[in-house]
């Protein structure tokens, strides 16, 4: 299941970044910034004014998170916008002797700020929708948690 989930989800995050990229090459780097979070890095890209998607990785030594975000701008003053949106991870994990995998799904409401020409801060929060499989005894967990997202990102526009 953990190799068929990487094959749709790898697909689907490389589409992401290189379909937008493919319908206007002249200004597909313009559309285009890196995130940087705790503890996620991150590759977002402008669709339209209002609509943007995004690729993530998170990490730490006993959890990988591979994720897509699409986002919506609601309202933009100034240099504020506020933003909603709806992200999706697929989720592996080795802790000790507990291996396994899952999917977190999550809706989230939040916004971010333009400290400067290049440089936002983001933030935005949610509940998300957990779904965890050990493997060597076939447990599943499912929950609900509430999710706080801070990142900063540089734009290449």
């Amino acid at each position: 299941m953990r190799n068929i989930i990487k094959a749709v989800l790898a697909p689907v995050l490389a589409g992401l970044i290189v379909f937008p990229a493919a319908a206007d090459p002249g200004s597909a780097i313009e559309r285009t910034s890196l995130g940087l979070g705790y503890p996620y890095i991150s590759v977002r890209n402008a669709l339209t004014p209002r609509v943007s998607v995004e690729g993530r990785f998170a990490f730490s030594d006993e959890i990988q998170i591979y994720g897509a975000r699409g986002y919506y701008t609601l309202r933009q003053v100034e240099r504020l916008s506020l933003l909603s949106g709806l992200e999706v991870d697929f989720v592996s994990f080795k802790t000790g002797s507990v291996s396994g995998y899952g999917l977190i799904a999550y809706p989230f409401l939040g916004g971010e700020y333009r400290v400067a020409e290049r440089i936002s801060l983001l933030m935005d929060f949610g509940p998300a929708f957990i779904h965890l499989k050990e493997n060597d005894f076939s447990l599943t967990l499912d929950g609900l948690e509430w999710v706080v997202n801070l990142g900063v990102y540089y734009h290449f526009r």
